[in-house]
C-alpha cells in the first residue's frame, strides 16, 4: 500500500467517525431535550462527494450532448442537468455559492470530455459505440 492510499483511508475513516459522531449527538440532544431547547446545537459539516469527481455522469452528459442536433436542444438538456444538480446540492445542504462552484467545475469538466470525444471523432469516425 503506497503512502497516499493510506493517507486517503486515513482521511476517509476520520471523516466517517466524524459523521457517527454527529449522528449519536443528535440522537442523543433528541433524547434529552429538543433541538430547539438545546444551549449550544451541535454543529455537523456535509462533505458532498465532488461533482468533478463523478466521471460516469460527467461522460454520460457529454456524450447526450454530442447527440443533441441544435444549439436549443444542447442549451435544453445543459439547463435541466443544472437544475438537477443544483436541487441535489441544496437537498444535502450545500452554501449557494459553493453550489454555483461544483456546477461550474462539473460542466468544465463536461467540456473537456467533449473536446476529448470530437477529438476522438475526427480520428476514429462515428463515436455512437461509446
Amino acid at each position: 500500500m503506497t503512502g497516499r492510499t493510506a493517507e486517503h483511508i486515513v482521511r476517509n475513516l476520520r471523516l466517517i467517525v466524524e459523521r457517527i459522531n454527529c449522528k449519536r449527538g443528535v440522537a442523543e440532544l433528541g433524547k434529552s431535550m429538543s433541538m430547539f431547547e438545546a444551549e449550544s446545537p451541535i454543529s455537523c459539516q456535509i462533505i458532498a462527494f465532488p461533482l468533478t469527481k463523478r466521471m460516469a455522469k460527467i461522460r454520460d452528459v457529454a456524450a447526450k450532448l454530442m447527440e443533441k442536433t441544435t444549439d436549443r436542444q444542447a442549451e435544453a438538456y445543459r439547463n435541466q442537468i443544472a437544475d438537477t444538480l443544483f436541487r441535489h446540492l441544496e437537498r444535502i445542504g450545500v452554501p449557494e455559492d459553493e453550489q454555483d462552484e461544483q456546477v461550474g467545475a462539473f460542466f468544465t469538466a463536461v467540456e473537456l470530455e467533449l473536446s476529448r470525444l470530437y477529438d476522438l471523432t475526427e480520428d476514429y469516425g462515428d463515436t455512437s459505440a461509446y
